[in-house]
């Protein structure tokens, strides 16, 4: 992708949102909050989303199924499976999949 003037775009070119899953025993919300200035959200809060990218397989999120996943993501949204831990076939239809 180029920009005017034939200067390439990179990631730093685009600008995202970030919402870090906590299940309340993963990470102190006051620690990362002083620490880094970030908010966490709870699994539940999830909807809506562009993306989930699953690369750890903690056993909060392992209690995830399909469903409860295809309902954070949005209509044609991704969800990247790193460790390649999930059922593709078990994600609602419109959601594109990624995995190693």
């Amino acid at each position: 992708m180029s920009r005017p003037g034939g200067m390439h775009m990179d990631l730093n070119d685009v600008h995202y949102d970030a919402f870090l899953a906590n299940d309340r025993t993963l990470a102190d919300p006051e620690v990362v909050r002083s620490t880094y200035g970030v908010e966490l959200s709870d699994l539940d809060q999830f909807s809506d989303l562009d993306g989930i990218i699953y690369a750890v397989p903690h056993q909060a999120y392992e209690a995830l199924d399909a469903e409860a996943i295809s309902r954070m993501v949005r209509d044609g949204g991704v969800v990247a499976d790193v460790k390649s831990k999930m059922d593709p076939a078990a994600l609602r239809g419109d959601i594109i999949y990624w995995s190693l």
